[in-house]
């Protein structure tokens, strides 16, 4: 981009070449760097029990990402409870895909969020067993990097308590 000002008068210029001034800039083009983080919300993993995954996402880029999609993969050890958040995911198996849509550019209204999965481990996995659940973000536009598009989160299987009473 370039802009130029020129200045000229009725009266006698004694240096006419100052009269003159030109500046360019260059016009960075938009970017979109998405990012997922998966986290522990709550319970603990014990078998035959329920806990909860965060799925943290946001546009760290100064554009939207368009046609943006989570896709977590369970393992065989866990299964599919519920989920919770402003977007219903749709499942098929083990695997659990929420379809974002566009999310916008940094600081604009909607650029991050959260989703919330709600998985149960199997009751045959013993106390101690670690599971490593990965999930993915991606979008159908190019991205800046992609580095943060992924995370994975592990849990140790706790033992079970009982609670006897007489």
């Amino acid at each position: 981009l370039a802009n130029s000002a020129v200045i000229d008068s009725d009266t006698t210029d004694v240096n006419p070449g100052n009269n003159t001034a030109s500046h360019t800039i260059s016009v960075a083009s938009g970017s979109r760097d998405l990012y997922l983080d998966k986290s522990l919300n709550s319970g603990t993993p014990v078998p035959g029990q329920e806990f909860t995954y965060r799925l943290y996402y946001r546009n760290y880029g100064s554009d939207a990402a368009h046609n943006v999609v989570i896709t977590d993969t369970l393992p065989a050890n866990l299964s599919y409870v519920s989920t919770s958040g402003s977007v219903s995911p749709t499942v098929n198996g083990n695997q659990i895909v929420w379809n974002l849509g566009t999310v916008p550019g940094q600081y604009n209204s909607g650029y991050e969020g959260n989703v919330y999965l709600t998985v149960r481990v199997d009751p045959a996995v013993l106390a101690g067993t670690r599971i490593n659940n990965e999930a993915v973000i991606a979008t159908s536009d190019q991205e800046t990097g992609s580095a943060s598009n992924q995370d994975a989160y592990a849990v140790t299987v706790q033992p079970g308590t009982r609670d006897m009473r007489v």
